[in-house]
């Protein structure tokens, strides 16, 4: 029992830094929020940000976004590893990356987002 409870405490803990705990459109709002800042933070240029139909996944329930942005490869690996650094679950699936002939942003981003 005591193992249990250390182990609930554990999971408590981990539950604090979390934005999105019961899936309520709040919390998906604050969680895209901050992912919106993380990409203006790696400069990168949004062009549209499409949510998409909420499904059940295997332990939660999804709400995806289909993102389209604009900038550098550097700058998009940058975005990927600070959505990886996030202690909610995000999943990217579905990139493309296509040249855009724009100097300043010369790839265009497409990509769904899981959150």
């Amino acid at each position: 029992i005591e193992k249990d409870r250390k182990t609930l405490q554990g999971l408590k803990e981990e539950n604090r830094s979390l934005s999105v705990k019961t899936g309520d459109p709040d919390e998906i709002t604050q969680l895209l929020s901050h992912i919106n800042t993380l990409i203006e933070e790696s400069r990168l240029k949004i062009i549209a940000i499409e949510p998409l139909e909420s499904f059940d996944g295997r332990f939660f329930r999804w709400s995806p976004f289909q993102i389209d942005m604009a900038g550098r490869f550097d700058r998009f690996m940058f975005f990927l590893n600070q959505l990886k650094a996030l202690s909610d679950a995000v999943e990217v699936t579905r990139v493309r990356i296509e040249k855009s002939g724009d100097k300043q942003h010369p790839l265009q981003i497409r990509f769904l987002l899981k959150i």
